[in-house]
Parts: structure tokens; C-alpha cells; sequence
């Protein structure tokens, strides 16, 4: 099924949409084929959402309220696309929980690390303990919840012949029984979602399925298609601008009438150019007449609108050079690297695995020696404020490294011991260990960048370190944003990159932000889509031929 199509009631012929006008509560469509359709529009009850409280006695913020409204006038068919931090969650989770005879149970499809972070906020915003999170296609899964938590990659695992006896009716005896079975179809989750009798879908990060051919995006689009589901919203902080042909998917998805077909989609609304013999696909060629065109059904506000007192990111960089202890191994691995880059007679994507090897090997041998200028860092700070500080690691040795030397600190110091966020922490604990972490007197927390850089929230804290990069520096703003959030009671979040002079380190963090200033001079500040393999050519070329001097713009 390459793409969904909606279908006229009148004679099945798979229609566009000519036209559509809205009068009261009815909703009258011109379609393609000549006949009209009507549906009656979900009435917003402004005064509902403006008095909404969640259990802990938060309210929306008035963007969010008008983000609820929208979804509503948008039938609940949407996409919401504000950027990060801006509370995606809580407008979905409401607009559902306000029309809750039209949308339970609601299934929400996301990434498995954020499992458990979609069910803590289903019972803060909704009030609702009836939440099954789906672990893996052998979990049975209980009839009579309210919202059922799958990961995108779940799906594929589930079988294509009958279905497992995997619905507990829970509202009965917790038995399955043969009726209920009996019209199983060849698919397992299309049967288990009619079973469950799911009427909403929210898809979060919707742009993990921006691949129209990849298993997960068949899925979930079969999915859709074969149970019918009528109400869907999409969240994404990506903005579709900077990508425009990889949310085809999502569009087809919420809205197939104006979306039908991918070529039509980009020969009318995404810019193109030649490289070398191939079309490659931009952003938008007429952003303000596809935001005229999808404004019933794609929202997007940014911070800097609708949030302006956010904390903003403060970026500090505290250099140090290379101990003894490590700066033999790096001068040889750099000798290595040089060589095979000059000397190799492979080419392409094999020559670049093996440098990637190299650049990683001194990536490490970089954040082994910066432990002592963490430690360093960490000493200044007990004796500057009394403030919360977190070190975020890459490599799982480092991070024991460092919270060897912050635990003998502490413990001169009569404090707590610091706290390990390791990735081996499954999902669903890490959010709790954190809370503790922020609630306890214990002053340093050492967190995996990439397990820690989604899915949780450093409340009462705006202070962090980055103790070794990412190759991709987006990754290290998603940990950044961890800090800032609506709660956040500092005007600033302070972030100190650690970097070695005369490395890999220098050399990548100059590169990263001499990008960061050129973008944000000719871009007024949006966000920066990294292009991490062009980082990463560019990186290669400069300590092929600067490696062994320190490299300035």
C-alpha cells in the first residue's frame, strides 16, 4: 500500500479534495469526483480548556490553549509542530482527554526510550491510570485502558499469521475467548488494534517515520488504512521547512485528501537542485503558500514567540591540554590516522570507516585525559555556588573515571556521593533516579549524552558540563534542552564544553562553531539542521593536513 487514499461515499472512486467551506458545525468537502461529503466539526469548548488543571495543578499556558483549540477545529486530525520544549505533549494528551467518547482508547506510537516519560504524562495531564505501556509483542495486552504506549519498531515484530491469544479482556476474567477471535486477520496488530477497538492515534516524533518505503512507516500507514482510524495527531520539533519531502508521510497521514501522491506533493511544493546527476530535494519553494494551504491542520510557534522569558542557552568553553598518561597514545593514533589518509588506496565509504575508527580512538583518548579537568572544573564549583552540576560523558569508562574522582572529592567534603545516569538504566527509571538526584543533597550527577539527551527533565538545575562531544552537535543541544523547561527558575543555562588543545576536540569544537556563527548570522537565529557526514569530511580533511597544530579560523 504505497500511500492512503480516501475514497467517496457516493461512488468508491478515490477522490482529492477540490474544496472545503465549514458552516456552523458541518464541514462540506468538494470532492475530485464531483460529489460532496460532510462531516459534522468537533465543537471547542473554550471555557473547558481555559479552567483545565492537570492532577498536580498545572494549567496549560495560553499558546498550548490554543494549540488544544486547533486540534479540535482540525477534527483532530493534525499536525503539531512547535519547537522543542514548548509542550507538544500536554496539547495532544488534552485535546484527546476533552473529547474522550470520540478518541479512547487511544494508542500513542513513540520512541521506546520514551515508553515511560508518554505515561507519566498520560496520568499528569489526563488523570488516567488506565495506561498499558507495550514492552514487545509477547506482552499481553489488557482490554479496558484508556491509552496503550507502543515504540515505532514494535509493530514489525508482530506476527503476520493468526493472531496470539495476547488481549486479556481485563474487564471480564482476564480470559480470551474463541469469539473473540474467530474474524482474525493475517495481520496480528491490525487484529489486536480492532480488538482493542482504537479510535485515536498520537504519533509522536513523527518524523521517525519520514522513510515512505521503511517497515515501521508500512506498518503503521497499513495500520491506519486498515482500521480506519479517524483522528490523528502528529508532533514534530523538526520544522517541515528544513525538510520538506521527508514529511510526505506524515501529511498522507493526516490529511490524504490534500496529499494524495508523493511526486504531485513535490513537484508543488518542494525546492530542488543537481548534485552531480541526481535530484536532491530541499525545503519548501513557497513556504508562505504552503502554511496559507495547511493552515487548518499544521501549527508551528517557536520559543522566541510564544515563550520569550525561556532560559537561553549560555555556551562556555575551559581548555586544558593532554596529561602524560594519554598524550603518546594520541600522537600515535594521529600518526596512524595521517598515514592511512594519505597512503590508503581505498576510497569512499571504506576509507571513511577506517578514519571514523581513528577519529573515534582519539575522541576517547581526549575525554580520558579531560577527567582531570572535570575534576578541576568540579572542585571551582563546590566553592563558587551551591547549585546542582551534571557532567555528560560518551564513553561508559569515562564516566567511571569521572565518578571515581567526584565520589573521593565528596567524600572530603562531607557531601553525597555523586550519582551515575548510565545508559545500561532502563527507560522507565531513569526520569526517577533524576527527580532524586534533584530532590537529595547530592551536588553532581554523570549522565550517558545520548541516553540522557531525550525523554527527561533536570528540573532545578540549569548547570551542565560536556565532557566529550558528539559527533553530531545536535545530539548536545538535546541534552541542553533537558534543562530548559517552563519550571526553570534561572534566567540561563550554563553549559562549559571541555576541550583539548591541539586535538581532535579543538579542532571539531572550532569547526562546530564557526558553523554555529555563520548560520546564525544569515539565518537570524533558527535552528541548525546539522549535516553530521559533512561535519565529519570536513573534521577528516583538517587533521589530515592541521592535525598536529592547533587550527584557528
Amino acid at each position: 500500500m504505497p500511500y492512503i487514499a480516501i475514497q467517496c461515499n457516493t461512488c468508491n472512486k478515490r477522490v482529492t479534495v477540490n474544496s472545503e467551506v465549514t458552516l456552523g458545525d458541518l464541514r462540506i468537502i468538494e470532492l475530485s469526483c464531483g460529489h460532496e461529503q460532510y462531516e459534522k466539526t468537533i465543537e471547542v469548548n473554550k471555557s473547558v480548556i481555559n479552567e483545565y488543571k492537570s492532577v498536580n495543578g498545572k494549567t496549560p499556558r495560553q499558546y498550548q490553549k490554543d494549540g488544544i483549540k486547533f486540534s479540535e477545529k482540525s477534527g483532530l486530525r493534525c499536525l503539531i509542530a512547535d519547537e522543542m520544549r514548548l509542550g507538544k505533549t500536554p496539547q495532544a494528551l488534552i485535546a484527546v482527554k476533552l473529547n474522550k467518547e470520540m478518541t479512547y482508547p487511544c494508542a500513542i506510537v513513540c520512541k521506546s526510550s520514551l515508553k515511560e516519560q508518554w505515561a507519566r504524562e498520560c496520568y499528569e495531564w489526563t488523570g488516567s491510570d488506565l495506561v498499558a505501556v507495550i514492552q514487545s509483542a509477547a506482552d499481553a495486552i489488557p482490554a479496558g485502558c484508556e491509552f496503550y504506549i507502543f515504540s515505532f519498531d514494535i509493530f514489525r515484530r508482530f506476527k503476520k499469521g493468526k493472531t496470539k491469544d495476547v488481549i486479556a479482556d481485563s474487564l471480564i476474567d482476564g480470559q480470551l475467548y474463541e469469539s473473540d477471535v474467530k474474524d482474525a486477520k493475517d495481520d496480528e496488530i491490525v487484529n489486536i488494534f480492532k480488538k482493542l477497538k482504537i479510535k485515536c492515534i498520537i504519533i509522536d516524533e513523527c518524523q521517525q517515520i519520514k522513510s515512505r518505503t521503511s517497515q515501521r512507516t508500512i506498518e503503521i500507514r497499513n495500520l491506519i488504512q486498515d482500521i480506519k482510524i479517524k483522528h490523528i495527531i502528529a508532533l514534530s520539533g523538526t520544522p517541515i521547512k528544513n525538510s520538506a519531502a521527508e514529511y510526505f508521510t506524515v501529511l498522507n497521514l493526516i490529511r490524504p485528501e490534500y496529499f494524495p501522491v508523493y511526486k504531485s506533493y513535490l513537484r508543488r511544493w518542494v525546492d530542488s537542485y543537481m548534485q552531480g546527476n541526481t535530484v536532491k530535494w530541499g525545503g519548501l519553494c513557497d513556504p508562505e503558500g504552503f502554511k496559507q494551504f495547511t493552515k487548518d491542520f499544521v501549527i508551528r510557534r517557536e520559543r522566541n514567540e510564544v515563550m520569550p522569558d525561556l532560559p537561553k542557552v549560555d555556551r562556555n568553553f575551559k581548555f586544558s591540554y593532554l596529561g602524560d598518561e594519554v598524550k603518546d597514545a594520541y600522537a600515535a593514533t594521529l600518526k596512524e590516522f595521517q598515514e592511512y589518509a594519505e597512503g590508503s588506496d581505498n576510497k569512499g565509504t571504506e576509507k571513511m570507516v577506517h578514519l571514523l575508527a581513528y577519529m573515534n580512538k582519539m575522541r576517547h583518548l581526549t575525554g580520558i585525559a579531560k577527567v582531570e579537568s572535570a575534576l578541576d572544573f568540579a572542585t571551582e564549583y563546590l566553592t563558587s555556588c551551591n547549585r546542582k552540576l551534571v557532567f555528560f560523558v560518551h564513553h561508559k569508562d569515562v564516566g567511571l573515571m569521572l565518578c571515581n574522582k567526584l565520589d573521593e572529592l565528596c567524600k572530603m567534603g562531607g557531601l553525597a556521593a555523586p550519582i551515575m545516569l548510565s545508559a545500561d538504566i532502563a527507560p522507565q527509571n531513569r526520569q526517577p533516579i533524576i527527580d532524586k538526584f534533584l530532590q537529595s543533597d547530592c551536588r553532581f550527577a554523570i549522565a550517558s549524552t545520548l541516553a540522557y539527551g531525550e525523554g527527561v527533565t533536570m528540573k532545578e538545575c540549569a548547570d551542565c558540563v560536556i565532557v566529550e562531544r558528539q559527533w553530531n552537535p545536535a545530539n548536545e543541544e538535546q541534552a541542553e534542552s533537558r534543562f530548559i523547561h517552563m519550571e526553570q527558575k534561572e534566567s540561563k543555562i550554563n553549559a562549559t564544553y571541555l576541550v583539548a588543545v591541539s586535538t581532535i576536540d579543538e579542532f571539531f569544537s572550532e569547526l562546530v562553531e564557526r558553523k554555529r556563527a555563520i548560520f546564525s548570522n544569515t539565518m537570524s537565529g533558527k535552528e541548525i539542521e546539522w549535516d553530521e557526514s559533512s561535519i565529519m569530511k570536513e573534521l577528516t580533511d583538517i587533521l589530515a593536513n592541521s592535525g598536529k597544530t592547533r587550527w584557528r579560523i
